[in-house]
Protein backbone atom coordinates (compact mmCIF):
# COMPACT_ATOMS: atom_id res chain seq x y z
CA UNK A 1 0.00 0.00 0.00
CA UNK A 2 1.15 3.36 -0.80
CA UNK A 3 0.22 6.83 0.94
CA UNK A 4 -0.13 9.75 -1.24
CA UNK A 5 0.87 13.58 -0.44
CA UNK A 6 -2.97 14.15 -0.21
CA UNK A 7 -3.27 11.00 2.52
CA UNK A 8 -5.05 8.80 0.78
CA UNK A 9 -4.09 5.05 -0.02
CA UNK A 10 -3.93 3.15 -2.85
CA UNK A 11 -2.90 -0.55 -3.47
CA UNK A 12 0.52 -0.91 -5.53
CA UNK A 13 3.40 -3.64 -6.32
CA UNK A 14 6.61 -2.86 -5.77
CA UNK A 15 9.57 -4.03 -7.33
CA UNK A 16 13.28 -3.31 -7.92
CA UNK A 17 16.55 -4.84 -9.54
CA UNK A 18 20.21 -3.79 -9.62
CA UNK A 19 21.33 -2.22 -13.07
CA UNK A 20 23.74 -4.71 -15.02
CA UNK A 21 27.21 -4.83 -14.26
CA UNK A 22 26.46 -2.86 -11.01
CA UNK A 23 26.61 -4.18 -7.75
CA UNK A 24 25.37 -0.43 -5.80
CA UNK A 25 23.45 0.82 -8.11
CA UNK A 26 19.68 -0.35 -9.17
CA UNK A 27 16.18 0.67 -10.13
CA UNK A 28 12.63 0.48 -8.15
CA UNK A 29 9.25 0.92 -9.51
CA UNK A 30 5.62 1.57 -7.82
CA UNK A 31 2.69 0.65 -10.41
CA UNK A 32 -0.64 1.46 -9.20
CA UNK A 33 -3.35 -1.55 -9.19
CA UNK A 34 -6.22 0.13 -7.90
CA UNK A 35 -7.87 -0.07 -11.21
CA UNK A 36 -6.55 -4.47 -10.82
CA UNK A 37 -8.01 -4.12 -7.71
CA UNK A 38 -11.86 -2.47 -8.66
CA UNK A 39 -11.94 -5.00 -11.45
CA UNK A 40 -11.15 -8.44 -9.32
CA UNK A 41 -13.74 -6.92 -7.22
CA UNK A 42 -16.33 -6.31 -9.69
CA UNK A 43 -15.22 -9.88 -11.56
CA UNK A 44 -15.94 -11.10 -7.80
CA UNK A 45 -19.04 -9.79 -7.39
CA UNK A 46 -20.45 -10.86 -10.63
CA UNK A 47 -19.37 -13.92 -10.11
CA UNK A 48 -20.77 -14.35 -6.92
CA UNK A 49 -24.18 -13.47 -8.78
CA UNK A 50 -24.27 -16.39 -11.27
CA UNK A 51 -23.48 -18.65 -8.92
CA UNK A 52 -26.40 -17.52 -6.87
CA UNK A 53 -29.18 -17.74 -10.10
CA UNK A 54 -31.00 -21.30 -9.97
CA UNK A 55 -31.20 -20.96 -13.55
CA UNK A 56 -28.35 -23.11 -15.41
CA UNK A 57 -25.70 -20.72 -16.76
CA UNK A 58 -22.90 -22.23 -19.51
CA UNK A 59 -20.81 -21.12 -21.66
CA UNK A 60 -19.32 -22.90 -24.93
CA UNK A 61 -16.87 -22.13 -27.12
CA UNK A 62 -17.88 -22.15 -31.25
CA UNK A 63 -17.30 -26.05 -31.15
CA UNK A 64 -19.54 -26.62 -28.30
CA UNK A 65 -16.98 -27.07 -25.47
CA UNK A 66 -18.03 -26.42 -22.52
CA UNK A 67 -16.31 -23.41 -21.07
CA UNK A 68 -18.22 -22.36 -17.36
CA UNK A 69 -20.95 -23.81 -15.71
CA UNK A 70 -22.69 -22.20 -12.66
CA UNK A 71 -24.14 -24.18 -9.67
CA UNK A 72 -27.77 -24.11 -11.29
CA UNK A 73 -26.43 -26.00 -14.44
CA UNK A 74 -25.25 -28.19 -11.77
CA UNK A 75 -28.52 -28.53 -10.32
CA UNK A 76 -30.48 -28.77 -13.23
CA UNK A 77 -28.28 -31.15 -15.14
CA UNK A 78 -26.78 -33.36 -12.12
CA UNK A 79 -22.89 -32.72 -13.92
CA UNK A 80 -20.62 -31.14 -11.19
CA UNK A 81 -18.63 -28.18 -12.51
CA UNK A 82 -15.51 -30.46 -12.74
CA UNK A 83 -17.64 -33.42 -14.79
CA UNK A 84 -19.18 -30.79 -16.93
CA UNK A 85 -16.16 -28.36 -18.33
CA UNK A 86 -14.18 -29.44 -21.29
CA UNK A 87 -16.75 -31.42 -22.27
CA UNK A 88 -19.22 -31.15 -25.52
CA UNK A 89 -22.56 -29.12 -24.74
CA UNK A 90 -24.03 -32.20 -26.11
CA UNK A 91 -23.60 -33.98 -23.10
CA UNK A 92 -26.92 -32.03 -22.46
CA UNK A 93 -28.91 -32.45 -25.52
CA UNK A 94 -31.26 -35.80 -25.96
CA UNK A 95 -29.98 -37.66 -28.66
CA UNK A 96 -32.94 -37.06 -31.41
CA UNK A 97 -32.36 -33.27 -31.61
CA UNK A 98 -28.76 -32.90 -32.49
CA UNK A 99 -29.86 -30.95 -35.62
CA UNK A 100 -31.46 -28.25 -33.58
CA UNK A 101 -28.20 -28.26 -31.52
CA UNK A 102 -26.76 -27.23 -35.01
CA UNK A 103 -29.23 -24.69 -36.14
CA UNK A 104 -29.36 -22.45 -32.41
CA UNK A 105 -25.60 -22.39 -32.92
CA UNK A 106 -25.48 -21.35 -36.47
CA UNK A 107 -27.91 -18.44 -35.60
CA UNK A 108 -26.11 -17.35 -32.73
CA UNK A 109 -22.46 -17.62 -34.22
CA UNK A 110 -24.10 -14.84 -36.65
CA UNK A 111 -24.31 -12.39 -33.53
CA UNK A 112 -28.13 -13.22 -33.23
CA UNK A 113 -29.76 -13.80 -29.86
CA UNK A 114 -32.15 -16.37 -29.11
CA UNK A 115 -34.78 -15.51 -26.20
CA UNK A 116 -37.65 -17.79 -25.00
CA UNK A 117 -36.91 -20.99 -27.19
CA UNK A 118 -38.49 -24.07 -25.60
CA UNK A 119 -36.83 -27.43 -26.31
CA UNK A 120 -36.17 -30.62 -23.89
CA UNK A 121 -32.95 -31.35 -22.67
CA UNK A 122 -31.02 -34.13 -20.65
CA UNK A 123 -30.11 -34.92 -17.18
CA UNK A 124 -26.93 -36.99 -16.36
CA UNK A 125 -29.26 -39.71 -14.97
CA UNK A 126 -31.10 -39.70 -18.93
CA UNK A 127 -34.05 -38.13 -18.07
CA UNK A 128 -35.49 -35.46 -20.25
CA UNK A 129 -36.97 -32.36 -19.08
CA UNK A 130 -38.43 -29.08 -20.76
CA UNK A 131 -36.34 -26.08 -20.65
CA UNK A 132 -36.55 -22.48 -21.87
CA UNK A 133 -33.22 -21.34 -23.24
CA UNK A 134 -31.73 -17.81 -23.86
CA UNK A 135 -28.96 -18.06 -26.14
CA UNK A 136 -26.65 -14.91 -26.59
CA UNK A 137 -23.49 -14.66 -28.80
CA UNK A 138 -20.33 -14.68 -26.22
CA UNK A 139 -17.57 -11.64 -27.93
CA UNK A 140 -14.36 -10.44 -27.05
CA UNK A 141 -12.33 -7.32 -26.77
CA UNK A 142 -12.72 -7.12 -31.34
CA UNK A 143 -16.29 -7.74 -31.00
CA UNK A 144 -16.20 -11.01 -32.63
CA UNK A 145 -17.92 -14.04 -31.62
CA UNK A 146 -16.10 -16.37 -29.83
CA UNK A 147 -18.95 -18.30 -28.49
CA UNK A 148 -22.36 -19.11 -26.88
CA UNK A 149 -23.93 -18.58 -23.56
CA UNK A 150 -26.84 -20.27 -22.27
CA UNK A 151 -29.23 -19.61 -19.97
CA UNK A 152 -31.74 -22.60 -19.26
CA UNK A 153 -34.53 -22.91 -17.18
CA UNK A 154 -36.48 -26.19 -16.17
CA UNK A 155 -40.24 -25.19 -17.26
CA UNK A 156 -41.25 -29.06 -17.02
CA UNK A 157 -43.23 -28.21 -14.01
CA UNK A 158 -45.53 -25.34 -16.63
CA UNK A 159 -45.44 -27.63 -19.68
CA UNK A 160 -47.17 -30.34 -17.35
CA UNK A 161 -49.89 -27.86 -15.80
CA UNK A 162 -50.88 -26.35 -19.19
CA UNK A 163 -50.97 -30.07 -20.58
CA UNK A 164 -53.48 -30.65 -17.40
CA UNK A 165 -55.80 -27.81 -17.58
CA UNK A 166 -55.81 -28.16 -21.54
CA UNK A 167 -57.36 -31.87 -20.90
CA UNK A 168 -59.86 -30.81 -18.48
Amino acid sequence: EYIKKDGSRIPVIIGGALLPESKNEGICFVIDISKRKKLEAHRLLLETMIQSVNDAIVSASLDGIILSWNSGAEKIFGYSREEAIGNSISIIHPKNNENEQKSLFEKVKTGESITDYESKRIRKNGDEFHAELNLTPLKDLNNQVIGIVGICRDITPQVIAKQKLKES
